[in-house]
C-alpha cells in the first residue's frame, strides 16, 4: 500500500444530502462536533481501514520498517500541499500538542512588554498553554467581544 490522494467531490452549500452521504452517522444525529472526536468522511475511513489490516497482519515489521518510511512520505506530501519544506514540517499527537509546541517556541523570544493576544472563542485548554507560555515577560488577554 502505498500513499496516495483521495478522490474528491466537491460539495455545494446547500447540498447537505451529499454531505451526509460522505460520512457513516446516524442519519437521525446532527453531529457539529468533528474538532475533537470527529467522524471521518467514508473514503478516509476505508483506507484507515486498509492500513489498520495491513498493520495487524505483521504488527512488529509494519511498526519497526514500514512505518518510518510511510510517515516520511506523508510528511512530505503534506508539505507540499501547505508549501513548506519536509525538513520544517512535522506531526503532532493532537491539535492542542501542537498549540504547546508553537507557545514554547514563541516564549523563547518574548521580552518584557511584549503581549500574546488570543480571542474569547480560544478553546480553554490553549488560552492555558498560552497564558502560562508567557514565563513573566509577556501580558496574555484576550480581545473583547
Amino acid at each position: 500500500m502505498t500513499v496516495s490522494t483521495l478522490q474528491t467531490q466537491t460539495i455545494y452549500r446547500n447540498d447537505t444530502a451529499s454531505l451526509r452521504a460522505q460520512f457513516l452517522l446516524d442519519p437521525s444525529v446532527v453531529f457539529l462536533n468533528h474538532g475533537s472526536f470527529g467522524a471521518c468522511p467514508k473514503p478516509v475511513f476505508e483506507t484507515y481501514q486498509r492500513w489498520q489490516v495491513e498493520l495487524e497482519r505483521q504488527p512488529v515489521r509494519f511498526i519497526k520498517d514500514r512505518l518510518p518510511g510511510l510517515m516520511a512520505d506523508a510528511r512530505d506530501a503534506l508539505a507540499e500541499f501547505i508549501g513548506a519544506a519536509a525538513k520544517d514540517t512535522v506531526f503532532v499527537f493532537n491539535a492542542t500538542a501542537g498549540v504547546q509546541m508553537a507557545a514554547n517556541a514563541i516564549a523563547a523570544s518574548l521580552r518584557p512588554g511584549d503581549e500574546i493576544v488570543i480571542t474569547d472563542h480560544e478553546y480553554h485548554p490553549c488560552a492555558v498553554i498560552w497564558s502560562m507560555s508567557r514565563r513573566g515577560r509577556a501580558r496574555a488577554w484576550s480581545s473583547p467581544r
